[in-house]
């Protein structure tokens, strides 16, 4: 929130409507939206990161700037889909003022994250992988740099961690040591699909290190297919919504490290187990 102004500002992927007339929500650039209430409605500002990407997250830097941590899907041109479709934040990169964002800017953690293919596409060449990237600004309105901070597991094994270092789905948050906290979701080829996973950082800029994983989690926390996890703090601790697919979970946490959440029986249509 603008506390000068009193607006709410938020960074979403674009809803689209389709030629049937539906609406969905596809994986364009950051788009910036503004309400005077924090339920809406939002009206739309600008684009603030153009190309694809995925699951943009807000935060502050704690120095009076606007981060904005999301999953980088690079393709060779800088740009991404012709969205066949009017959409807000087109990812054509032909929407007003927009600027291609390089292929080259960032090595990738690993080669697996080079090739990671989003899910809601068929394998497609063009794409030339998946990354942890942050944008940053001095103010809500710009001009946007994007930095693109290495992630790393120690020990890391393919068979067990996967892609847990490509930073998919990301969220930030500052712990009161000056720590940044950053949440993830990857995939490993063992059961349980997804997991969640929390890396470290002396600063939003990294380098991270994975300190651990929903497969380290007490049960009730994270089950196999956990995604999506957003983090904030207030005057209670640290708290974490996410999803599994059937459920979505809130889950909390003394010092951003250590959580705990509820048991829940396992539906006949629940197919993930706690981790």
């Amino acid at each position: 929130r603008d506390h000068s102004t009193g607006l709410w500002h938020g960074w979403f992927n674009a809803g689209c409507q389709t030629p049937t007339s539906f609406m969905h929500t596809f994986q364009t650039g950051a788009v910036h939206a503004v309400a005077s209430d924090v339920a809406g409605p939002y009206g739309f500002v600008d684009v603030s990161v153009p190309g694809e990407l995925e699951n943009p997250m807000a935060a502050s830097d704690g120095e009076g700037g606007v981060l904005i941590a999301y999953l980088d899907h690079t393709w060779p041109n800088g740009s991404a889909l012709n969205l066949p479709m009017p959409c807000f934040g087109a990812s054509n990169g032909t929407e007003a003022g927009a600027t291609p964002r390089p292929s080259e800017a960032a090595p990738f953690p690993r080669p697996l994250c080079a090739t990671l293919q989003p899910e809601s596409h068929a394998p497609d060449p063009k794409i030339e992988g998946r990354r942890l990237a942050i944008a940053r600004a001095p103010s809500m309105s710009g001009p946007w740099t994007d930095h693109y901070p290495k992630i790393s597991k120690p020990n890391w094994q393919a068979d067990k961690d996967g892609d847990i270092e490509c930073g998919i789905n990301p969220s930030l948050a500052k712990l009161p040591n000056g720590t940044w906290l950053l949440a993830t979701r990857y995939d490993h080829p063992i059961s349980n699909r997804s997991h969640l996973t929390l890396a470290t950082a002396p600063s939003w800029r990294g380098p991270y290190t994975v300190v651990s994983s929903g497969l380290q989690w007490t049960e009730g926390v994270a089950t196999g297919g956990s995604e999506d996890p957003v983090v904030y703090k207030n005057e209670r601790g640290y708290h974490m919504i996410h999803h599994d697919g059937p459920h979505g979970r809130h889950v909390w946490s003394k010092d951003g490290l250590t959580w705990d959440g509820y048991t829940e029986p396992t539906s006949s249509k629940d197919q993930s187990t706690d981790a």
